[in-house]
């Protein structure tokens, strides 16, 4: 696991700080300058994206700086630790053997590695949905009030990252009553 970590961090070190910003990631920086007030107001009138990602990423820049690679690494991080959460839920759920394949197809998968060297709430929304996932998991296994706390605390995380999440949510309810 540890070998793929790295491969998957170097395959997503190669372009944080090369690629130029694009459009969207552009806008989220310029969403992020403003300060939380008006990261609210300004979305509540202007956007259909919920605030979560674009409140971390101004906190990080007035924390980090606006350099590129600074402000792409929650998004890096992000992707990396993908990979771990993929080995954990995989080995899990279905024989060991499984777990290292599913997490090299997410360290090498062009996608995951795009997405991780983005300024934009793809990567921070796949961390809050494994881990939820994962929560939820323990949850139903132990059947301990703290992990369905932490899951209803990283499902509504990812609900303020991304509405989609409603799309990983919903069958994981539908999985928890099962």
């Amino acid at each position: 696991l540890l070998a793929v970590a790295v491969a998957a961090a170097l395959f997503r070190w190669e372009l944080v700080g090369v690629r130029s910003l694009w459009f969207d990631e552009g806008y989220s920086v310029f969403v992020a300058r403003l300060g939380w007030p008006q990261i609210l107001h300004f979305l509540r009138f202007n956007d259909a994206h919920p605030p979560g990602y674009y409140l971390l990423l101004s906190t990080w820049m007035r924390a980090f700086g606006e350099n590129l690679t600074v402000l792409r690494l929650p998004s890096f991080a992000c992707g990396v630790l993908s990979v771990a959460l993929t080995w954990v839920l995989a080995h899990r759920w279905s024989r060991a053997q499984a777990a290292l394949p599913a997490a090299l197809l997410v360290a090498l998968n062009p996608f995951q590695v795009y997405a991780s060297n983005e300024l934009r709430m793809y990567m921070p929304l796949q961390v809050a949905v494994l881990a939820a996932t994962w929560a939820l998991d323990r949850a139903v296994r132990e059947d301990g009030v703290r992990w369905w706390l932490l899951y209803g605390a990283l499902a509504a995380a990812a609900g303020y990252l991304s509405y989609f999440a409603v799309l990983a949510v919903l069958p994981q309810a539908g999985w928890a009553l099962w």
